[in-house]
């Protein structure tokens, strides 16, 4: 039996990204390494990254987004995600 080499491989990195985003969290030091790595892994095996680690970084300077590094705010339907080392602007809708 031939066995799919590229789904494997993709089923693979996913588990590897969420690894990192993980210890991402854990490690304050290597988060940025991490998130770079984990972002790396995602266009090289066109995994697209998961919802619920979308929003924990920054994608202009791959800062963790804590309530040091960013500010959080509620316009309208949507959140806005504000990074205070980059000023980048990240906005996510959502339903009430």
């Amino acid at each position: 039996m031939k066995r799919n080499l590229k789904t494997e491989r993709r089923k693979i990195a996913k588990e590897r990204m969420i690894r990192l985003f993980e210890l991402a969290k854990e490690k304050e030091p290597y988060s940025k390494r991490y998130i770079i790595l984990a972002r790396k892994l995602s266009t090289k095996y066109h995994v697209p990254i998961p919802r619920e680690y979308k929003r924990i970084f920054c994608r202009n300077c791959n800062t963790l987004r804590t309530s040091k590094t960013s500010r959080t705010r509620i316009s309208g339907n949507n959140i806005v995600y504000t990074c205070l080392k980059c000023k980048y602007i990240s906005r996510f809708r959502f339903k009430k």
